[in-house]
């Protein structure tokens, strides 16, 4: 791909989408599509594209900006996600990363336009390169390069914002935290930590003895699991919880 293909319209978003999604999440302004609403939930797919895997997903390039810039290819930030995690990926910028996408999003003084729908990882690849291909463009610090960088990964109904990134997972009945973990190219999503029983945390100066007992305790059980690394529960409990 050379050439930066057209803008999404309505009609390719409801491709992908249910109309009423289309509807109520996002605002057509003069001739450009904006996310107008942003429910920090996973948006639902049309029944075609809803089971895909995450690199058959539709993925959404969007563009963070002030009102007053008209260049995308030089000004502000340009994203991607997957279409089921837009407004979480929004959610996320609100609250880490770049200081300038935060405050365009907080203050109220940015937008969010859609630029493409794409129907899988790898085109949206080529197309976020093209419009990053150079480091500090914009408000982007990187070169867009390859489909290695980390971006938003899924697994079943779990989106993550990269590989070995655990989570909380307030919903689930039995556990707490879920990590799509990757090593040595094999991938696998790993639940783990007791939903509703807390952990030590790090070492802290205000630990009582029998915070260091319990913590001690967890370790000693576990500790021919933690060692087996990245594949093992508990290994991300040791590393999140204790």
């Amino acid at each position: 791909m050379t050439a930066i293909p057209s803008k999404v319209t309505v009609d390719n978003l409801k491709r992908y989408y249910p109309a009423e999604t289309v509807e109520r999440i996002f605002a057509v302004r003069n001739g450009r599509i904006y996310l107008d609403k942003r429910p920090n939930i996973s948006l639902r797919l049309n029944p075609r594209y809803a089971t895909s895997e995450y690199e058959n997903k539709p993925h959404i390039i969007y563009w963070i900006r002030g009102k007053d810039h008209t260049n995308p290819l030089k000004q502000a930030y340009i994203g991607m996600c997957t279409a089921t995690n837009m407004c979480q990926r929004i959610h996320y910028h609100r609250k880490s990363g770049n200081a300038q996408v935060q405050n365009a999003i907080r203050s109220g003084r940015g937008e969010i336009e859609i630029m493409h729908i794409l129907p899988n990882r790898a085109a949206a690849d080529r197309v976020e390169k093209l419009y990053r291909n150079t480091e500090n463009c914009g408000w982007n610090t990187y070169k867009r390069q390859n489909a290695h960088l980390q971006k938003d990964v899924s697994s079943g109904d779990e989106t993550f914002t990269g590989y070995n990134k655990p989570k909380r997972t307030l919903k689930h009945p039995t556990k707490s935290h879920a990590v799509l973990a990757r090593t040595e190219g094999k991938t696998k999503l790993i639940r783990f930590g007791q939903q509703g029983v807390s952990g030590e945390g790090k070492p802290a100066k205000s630990d009582t003895k029998a915070d260091k007992a319990r913590r001690a305790s967890f370790k000693a059980r576990h500790a021919k699991n933690i060692a087996r690394g990245k594949m093992s529960a508990a290994y991300w409990a040791d590393k999140e919880k204790w």
